[in-house]
């Protein structure tokens, strides 16, 4: 069971006790909270090692987290360590990918885009990335790659 759902029917069986009309609904609803806490100490004793108990999950993540040369993952943060193309950028990647792809199939592309060009004097992907001039250039090999394979 879910143990944010737990806690929740735990705070509830509490307000509804405190809240009661009479002795045996005060009783029924502390019941209920006493067995809704067995459940939640049941479930993070299996979320959390023994050695960590009291600490908040992200706290008892660290250590193990630390052990592996990595920092602890913290909540709703986005995860980017790469640079990100800005959107012109990206625009020439996928267009010479698409391109390349299509001119090529699959293997011969992968191979060019990624290879080191003797004629274009670099990666052909990095080369197009970079700029509307690399881009024109790698074009032009695709072209000339195409019609060689014809």
């Amino acid at each position: 069971m879910d143990l944010n759902y737990l806690l929740y029917r735990h705070q509830i069986s509490l307000m509804r006790a405190d809240s009661a009309a009479s002795v045996e609904a005060r009783h029924a609803h502390e019941g209920l909270a006493r067995g809704y806490a067995t459940r939640i100490a049941g479930l993070r004793a299996l979320l959390v090692a023994p050695a960590d108990a009291g600490r908040p999950m992200s706290e008892a993540n660290a250590p193990a987290a630390a052990e592996e040369g990595r920092t602890p993952a913290k909540p709703f943060r986005k995860q980017y360590n790469t640079v990100r193309l800005d959107p012109q950028s990206a625009e020439r990647q996928g267009r010479v990918a698409r391109l390349a792809f299509e001119a090529l199939g699959r293997e011969e592309a992968t191979s060019f885009l990624n290879g080191h060009d003797a004629a274009l004097g670099g990666r052909p992907l990095d080369l197009a990335v970079a700029s509307a001039e690399g881009l024109a250039a790698v074009e032009q090999a695709i072209a000339a790659r195409k019609a060689a394979a014809c």
